[in-house]
Parts: C-alpha cells; sequence; structure tokens
C-alpha cells in the first residue's frame, strides 16, 4: 500500500462520526449502538445510557415518542488522538421536514463531546450530547413533529 492509501487516525475518526448520523438517519438503532464500546456511555437530555442495549433501546423509545425522521449532520471537529483514544468535540443539526412537509429547518442544535477508543476499529466510550440550550424538545418529540 503506497503511503496515500494509509487512513490516518484522523479519517477512520471522521469515519465514525459519519457512520454515526447516517445509521441514525436510516433509523439503524442496533447499527448505532455497534459504534459504541461493550461498556460505552451516552449521556442525553440529563440521562445516562450504559452500554449497547440500552443505548439501541434509547433510540427506539425516541422514535416510539414521535422524534420526526431528518438528517444529522456533524461539523467542526476537533480531533486529539493520544495513542489508542482519542477526545473529539463536534457542532451538530438536526434538520427534519416542517410538519407540512414544505421544507427543511433546524430542529435541533447543540455540541457532542466525545471519548473515543480504539479497538478493532474507532468507537464511543462516551459521547455527551450537549444540546443548545435554545432547543425546544417538545417539538421534536411532539406528535407529527
Amino acid at each position: 500500500m503506497e503511503r496515500g492509501d494509509v487512513p490516518s487516525d484522523h479519517e477512520d475518526v471522521r469515519r465514525l462520526l459519519a457512520d454515526y448520523c447516517l445509521r441514525l438517519d436510516d433509523g439503524d438503532h442496533e447499527g448505532v449502538a455497534e459504534l459504541f464500546a461493550d461498556d460505552g456511555e451516552f449521556e442525553v437530555m440529563g440521562a445516562t445510557h450504559t452500554g449497547r442495549r440500552a443505548i439501541a433501546d434509547m433510540y427506539k423509545q425516541f422514535d416510539e415518542m414521535g422524534a420526526p425522521r431528518g438528517k444529522h449532520v456533524t461539523l467542526n471537529s476537533s480531533i486529539e488522538v493520544r495513542g489508542d483514544e482519542a477526545t473529539v468535540l463536534s457542532d451538530f443539526v438536526f434538520l427534519a421536514f416542517d410538519p407540512d412537509g414544505s421544507t427543511w429547518r433546524v430542529f435541533a442544535a447543540g455540541r457532542y463531546e466525545d471519548l473515543m477508543v480504539r479497538q478493532d476499529r474507532w468507537r464511543f466510550r462516551r459521547r455527551r450530547d450537549m444540546l443548545h440550550p435554545g432547543t425546544d424538545l417538545t417539538r421534536l418529540l411532539a406528535p407529527g413533529g
């Protein structure tokens, strides 16, 4: 393999960030959970979900509560790799159609604070979802979005 063919740790970390968004947008709860270490933690809305099963169940519960489908976008990622661990800060936005289906709009924004670990691939050891204070989750989880 030539030098340019070897992915860097930063590229692999960015791939994890992208895989998370793609699987989440596809409604693949089990696939999202597989991106976490076995004992991985996801902190969101004041609750911490530990382990792949708990993380997959959390996403399933959001769907059952009527959370809209849309597009998760991660950007402005600051990545620091130290051996087999990485710390990452990223901004995110969640885009979804208005309830009438006429246009995309930003429904949520915030920042992810991640601790990642290299195993068979890079995985989340801990993901903290820090919603922007102006995010109104009642709109997100209301029937009909």
